[in-house]
Formats: structure tokens, sequence, C-alpha cells
């Protein structure tokens, strides 16, 4: 799995504990980035401007006219 030459354990474990931090930080924002994109879509429903789903998201236009598409 990795390149590195892991000279004991206690590196193999380092390196492990990092990927999984990684992994979880991802599934986080992965989550947070799904629900605000639910939102967005709601908005849009609502009839609301696009500037302003903007504003409060932080979304692109772009991955709010997917949302949209989506919903």
């Amino acid at each position: 799995m990795y390149d590195l030459k892991l000279k004991n354990e206690w590196d193999y474990h380092l390196v492990r504990d990092y990927d999984m931090e990684q992994s979880e930080l991802k599934g986080e924002l992965k989550g947070e980035l799904k629900g605000k994109l639910e939102i967005a879509g709601k908005m849009i429903k609502k009839g609301m401007l696009m500037k302003d789903i903007m504003a409060i998201t932080g979304l692109t236009a772009v991955q709010i006219e997917n949302a949209n598409q989506k919903v």
C-alpha cells in the first residue's frame, strides 16, 4: 500500500492513523457538501436568487445548478 520504507511498526501506525483521519475528514466534507446542495435545491424551488443562494451556502453557481437538476 505504501511506497515508503517504514523503519518499524511505529511508523506504520503513524501512517495508518493519518490515512484514517484523512478519510474521516473527506467523509465529513462530502456529507457537508451534500447537505448544502440539498439546501440550495430547496432554495431554488422557493424562488431565491442565485446570488443570494451563493452568498448563504458558499457554493458556486455550477454546483447550485447541478443541485437544482438533481432535486
